[in-house]
């Protein structure tokens, strides 16, 4: 018997936003993203990319080896 092919496939887009604002820090940026099924036009918005894999996690099974630490 031929090996079953399961094929998920993600958008995902990352948006970084500066500010020429001269009250806000010029070095800082703010960023987030959105991280879209294709197959199912499911999508989420994330500022934390642990979320993003989260949902991957809906559709793909990971295993532990798939780690995200949040640094500071």
């Amino acid at each position: 018997m031929p090996a079953q092919t399961n094929i998920a496939s993600f958008v995902l887009r990352f948006v970084q936003e500066t500010t020429t604002d001269a009250n806000i820090d010029p070095t800082r940026t703010d960023w987030h993203g959105v991280i879209k099924h294709v197959q199912t036009n499911d999508e989420r918005h994330f500022t934390c990319i642990a979320d993003a894999i989260t949902f991957i996690a809906n559709y793909v099974t990971l295993d532990e080896s798939v780690r995200i630490v949040p640094t500071e």
